[in-house]
């Protein structure tokens, strides 16, 4: 007897890491046969007329409205997606219905990505984790490090992208020697950039794109920095500099209390 397939959504609502406007963020976790997926859906609410239990928001104020629409209107997307799968004799999964809403290839078509097309997939995770569990600060780091691969590949190869077997123990190598010569970026700079690459190669082993690791015998190095002690005199500097910029102003006093106090900059 075939087994009844559960499927179940449900939205969240996400206490935003960076806020826009003192909002949360909406997301929507789409479960099916106990395999679940999360989507953030871009919306933005008070948190205070969203009623968990009724997934609806309280009131009849325009902003109540136009939410609950927008839940209608990504309801009835995720059902006609499921519906059309099933129409089609696709299995119906989580990962097919979050590939579909998502306008991407269906799981089972895609074929093994190129390097920066791993990137990209890297990228494109780490974007719908804004607000949840990351600051747009980091995905924008992965863009950069992105672009650097990209230059890289250029540069060394003369191609816009390499296949992810050609990611081996010679290409970090020369990943690094192309950071210090040609980019000229010191020793540690050029270890956080190749280090940012190796999140990629994790998920591309994971994913079962690769086979090998090319950091077995790559070893990430760090030197130990020696840094320049402030004189009196140049604290006092700082101290009476104006700063126009009220956020940098702000860091100037904390820095200078940290000076005084002993506490770690780190811990304010």
């Amino acid at each position: 007897m075939k087994k009844q397939e559960t499927y179940a959504v449900r939205f969240i609502l996400r206490n935003s890491k960076v806020a826009q406007n003192e909002k949360s963020s909406l997301s929507v976790r789409v479960t099916v046969n106990a395999q679940r997926v999360e989507m953030s859906l871009g919306w933005y609410l008070t948190e205070s007329i969203w009623d968990e239990k009724m997934q609806k928001c309280k009131g009849m104020t325009r902003e109540a409205k136009g939410t609950n629409g927008f839940i209608d209107a990504t309801l009835f997307r995720l059902s006609d997606i499921r519906q059309r799968l099933i129409i089609e004799g696709k299995g119906v999964t989580a990962d097919f219905i979050k590939a579909r809403y998502k306008g991407l290839p269906d799981p089972d078509e895609i074929p093994n990505p190129t390097i920066l097309e791993l990137y990209e997939i890297h990228n494109n995770k780490l974007k719908e984790l804004i607000d949840i569990d990351i600051a747009e600060a980091t995905h924008k780091r992965h863009r950069t490090s992105k672009s650097h691969v990209a230059a890289f590949i250029k540069y060394q190869y003369g191609k816009d992208d390499l296949d992810l077997d050609r990611i081996d123990y010679k290409f970090l190598s020369d990943y690094e020697h192309y950071f210090k010569v040609v980019r000229k970026c010191n020793h540690n700079s050029t270890m956080k950039y190749i280090k940012n690459l190796g999140k990629v190669i994790r998920l591309g082993l994971a994913e079962g794109f690769m086979t090998k690791n090319p950091f077995d015998k790559f070893r990430l190095t760090y030197k130990t920095v020696q840094r320049d002690i402030l004189t009196i005199e140049e604290i006092d500097k700082l101290v009476k500099l104006k700063i126009p910029e009220e956020r940098l102003d702000r860091v100037r006093d904390l820095f200078v209390f940290c000076i005084y106090t002993g506490l770690a900059f780190v811990d304010v």
